[in-house]
């Protein structure tokens, strides 16, 4: 850098030297272009037992101890001491996007190298521009140390240094990203982002394999070390400046998704732990900081100060649940992984011709092998069996007991860790038993039970310390801590996490269908897949019931949990059989900070303003007698049951693509089978279950009868409504007729009109888009659940078309809704 500035002083003085000069920046670039040119794939050779690739300006010795100088020469006379053996996944120079890693830091012409890099950073000025600039840097030192892995592992001076030049080079990024005053909403930031994503991850794994390799180094360890924090440090800006938990969130499983290996998920969440702890370290920081301030403040500025500490612990809780969100979701990936893997297992058991083995024998296999921390990697498996199936719950058990072997021999839990982990137990169970203790005691049977459990092993995880076993205490305190997050989760999910997690998950489905429409499968021919397909959308409206109905938050946040694996394993089980491409994570939009939150409307002002609605209409001659007063009929018959319920809907008005029911009033989730039962009340319930939840008498088993003709007074029985389309209007009524029918079958509405269904009937219905039983036509357009007798589904119309749809309970029923400009 010295040498440039006086350079440049010449320069200024002397319009020659300037020409001078150019010239040979120009022959810089030039030489180190044709230095890095010469192949780096050259002669194979073996030294020691390694696998190693020789450059051409390199020598390499073979296991035999022969020679070879680095002109081309192939080395197939050399006994080769790595046949047979299959790498387990490993990170390569096409890995980080680098098709050759050029001069190496062995090489006596390496400066040229460095001397290039320096100009391009003093005559780079767009500051995302330079921060991209540091991150290719630092990406191209990563590919010259996984070279040199290769062909000179012997030399590990040199490895050594290479990695400190790589942490200076990620701290320098670090800076250029803090420097940086923009959000990811600037396609620059954007990229960068998503780039700094990708190398994090691969960056990582590299530290982590070499970690292993030269772990009799205590010097190269601890540098790997301080490279692998620089470089999480560095990730860390993303969410910490530019962009919230939930979209960070989004962009790291996109990268992930495009990226290969069996372990892919696994990484992930290895590094969402590691972000985490960065968080909660950070947050431990300030808290101390400000603790200091308020000793030393003058009473006036004390109560300031408390409501700062006050603020940031709120944020920090805030933060904690949306990253171990975020984990949780890739340790649930990695989970489907596996379990779409024992699906293949199964059916090649049951093959009638032997067949290869199955890819989960090989994954768990590979486990064991994988680089990497393996005390972390102890508490993401502990987590992944917390929801596996028997069969592949009982293969991790013997995996989870060789990576613990592992852990222990290697020396990553010992005395220290095990006491870290007790802490960490402690501290959860304390925050669970304080959550508990706010609510009164007033907690579901699951919370109760994951509790004792977890102080039944905190309790296991101390004697086991006491008793030096430090392996077993580890393994029994991180058991703890994941029954106590377990239990945590359900009682910190708010209402909006709930129906931002159903909205997610509806999309996540209509994604898997149409990759399964689109690939052409039958039921006949794969009827595992279509049995995996039917039982989501029956764990669906299960989640949408228990919403509905404010179940206890565990059961909710349980089946929520229980949906996000099952989708999962759909997902991964077309990758694994088709080789169909991720489906892209895109969660529906969180609402603006600036946006006033959506009030809550009643059911019952809900339909008082309808009424309001039907009454201006009426009076702009915008809807007939003959409507106005079926409609008002409707309308009146829903208020008067609404004000004698007087139970206020949990949902808002519909305002998305994504309706939701209006909770009805039992308490109890029924299935969906229809067995009918008369009620004392005269109606028809679908079965007795629901019969009971609405707190009816049974009369007898099957249909009410329906009343003769006259029976009313002598009155005759009332025409049913002519099935014709009525007139364009934004507030549209369809009722469901004593038959099942929708009439009138046909209805237009105008764009970001509402049609509310009626069921007038005896029946539940289920209004949903075609087609049956996917119902992706018009996506969004399902009410997810059961429309009971009396009851009311509204959904706003904003797609210009023609749409079709039916009764999922009785798909012959179909009718048709035209939306106009």
């Amino acid at each position: 850098m010295l040498c440039l500035k006086i350079v440049g002083k010449i320069v200024k003085k002397n319009i020659n030297m300037k020409k001078i000069f150019i010239v040979l920046v120009v022959a810089m670039f030039l030489l180190v272009g044709a230095v890095n040119s010469v192949g780096a794939s050259g002669a194979c050779c073996f030294s020691g037992g390694e696998c190693a690739e020789a450059t051409t300006a390199q020598n390499c010795t073979n296991s035999g101890g022969v020679r070879y100088a680095g002109n081309g020469t192939t080395c197939d006379d050399d006994p080769d001491p790595c046949s047979g053996t299959r790498a387990v996944e490993g990170v390569t120079a096409q890995d980080l996007e680098v098709e050759n890693a050029g001069l190496l830091p062995t090489n006596p012409f390496y400066f040229f190298k460095n001397w290039t890099r320096t100009i391009r950073q003093v005559f780079t000025f767009n500051p995302v521009k330079k921060a991209e600039l540091e991150l290719e840097i630092a990406n191209q030192r990563a590919t010259e140390i996984e070279k040199l892995k290769s062909v000179a592992p012997q030399n590990i001076e040199a490895i050594t240094k290479a990695t400190a030049n790589y942490q200076k080079n990620v701290e320098r990024l670090k800076a250029r990203l803090d420097g940086l005053q923009e959000t990811s909403e600037n396609p620059n930031i954007a990229r960068l982002a998503d780039q700094l994503a990708d190398r994090s991850l691969k960056h990582q794994e590299l530290f982590d394999e070499l970690k292993v390799k030269f772990e009799n180094n205590a010097e190269f360890v601890e540098g790997a070390s301080k490279a692998q924090e620089a470089i999480l440090t560095a990730v860390a800006v993303v969410p910490e400046k530019f962009e919230d938990i939930a979209k960070f969130g989004q962009r790291l499983e996109n990268v992930v998704q495009s990226q290969k290996g069996e372990f892919r998920e696994l990484r992930a969440a290895e590094l969402v732990d590691r972000l985490e702890e960065k968080f909660v370290e950070n947050t431990e920081k300030k808290l101390v900081e400000i603790g200091e301030k308020v000793e030393k403040a003058v009473p006036e500025d004390i109560a300031k100060l408390k409501e700062e500490l006050a603020k940031i612990r709120e944020e920090n809780a805030k933060l904690r649940n949306e990253i171990s969100a975020l984990k949780d979701n890739f340790v649930s990936k990695f989970g489907a992984r596996l379990e779409a893997q024992e699906i293949i297992r199964a059916e090649a058991a049951a093959a009638p011709t032997p067949v290869a083995p199955a890819p989960l024998q090989t994954t768990i296999q590979d486990l064991r092998d994988l680089s990497g921390d393996q005390s972390r990697r102890l508490k993401l498996l502990d987590e992944v069996r917390e929801k596996a199936s028997p069969s592949v719950k009982s293969q991790l058990n013997v995996a989870r007991q060789d990576v613990l072997r592992q852990a222990e021999e290697q020396k990553e839990i010992g005395a220290e860790e095990a006491k870290k982990m007790i802490l960490e137990a402690e501290r959860l169970i304390n925050e669970l038993r304080g959550a508990v203790s706010a609510r009164e005691g007033d907690i579901s049977n699951a919370v109760r039970q994951l509790l004792e459990r977890a102080e039944f092993q905190l309790n296991q995880a101390r004697a086991a310390y006491d008793a030096q076993k430090y392996g077993n205490a580890f393994g029994q305190a991180n058991a703890a801590a994941v029954a106590a997050k377990n239990a945590l989760r359900p009682l910190t999910t708010t209402a909006e996490d709930y129906s931002r997690d159903i909205a997610s998950l509806k999309n996540y489905y209509d994604s898997l269908i149409k990759k399964i429409q689109e690939l052409n499968l039958s039921e006949e021919k794969y009827p595992k897949l279509f049995a995996l397909v039917a039982e989501a959308e029956r764990q669906l409206l299960e989640l949408s019931n228990l919403i509905n109905a404010k179940a206890d938050p565990a059961k909710i946040v349980d089946a929520i949990r229980n949906v996000k694996l099952h989708l999962s394993t759909i997902e991964q089980l077309l990758r694994e059989l088709f080789g169909v491409a991720p489906v892209p994570a895109v969660a529906p939009a969180p609402a603006q900070p600036s946006a006033a939150p959506q009030r809550v409307v009643s059911r019952c002002e809900a339909v008082k303003r309808n009424l309001n609605e039907l009454d201006e209409l009426l009076k702009a001659g915008r809807i007939s007698e003959q409507d106005y007063k079926l409609k008002y009929e409707s309308l009146k018959k829903e208020l008067s049951t609404c004000e004698k319920e007087s139970v206020p809907s949990s949902a808002p008005l519909p305002t998305s693509a994504l309706p939701v029911p209006v909770s009805p009033s039992a308490t109890e989730v029924c299935a969906q089978d229809y067995s009918p039962v008369c009620g004392v009340n005269g109606k028809t319930y679908s079965n007795e279950c629901v019969a009971n939840a609405s707190d009816v008498k049974i009369q007898f088993k099957g249909e009410c009868k329906e009343p003769s003709a006259g029976t009313a007074g002598g009155a005759p029985a009332p025409t049913p409504a002519a099935v014709t389309p009525i007139d364009s209007f934004f507030d549209v009524f369809v009722a469901i007729d004593e038959s099942g029918q929708f009439s009138p079958t046909t209805v237009k509405v105008k764009k970001g009109g509402k049609v509310t269904w009626t069921n007038k009937s005896q029946k539940s219905v289920w209004p949903a888009s075609a087609i049956h039983p996917t119902h992706t036509v018009y996506p969004g357009f399902d009410a997810l659940g059961e429309i009971n007798p009396g009851k009311t589904y509204s959904f706003i119309f904003d797609k210009v078309g023609s749409w079709k749809y039916h009764d999922h309970l009785n798909p012959g029923n179909t009718g048709i809704i035209e939306v106009v400009e």
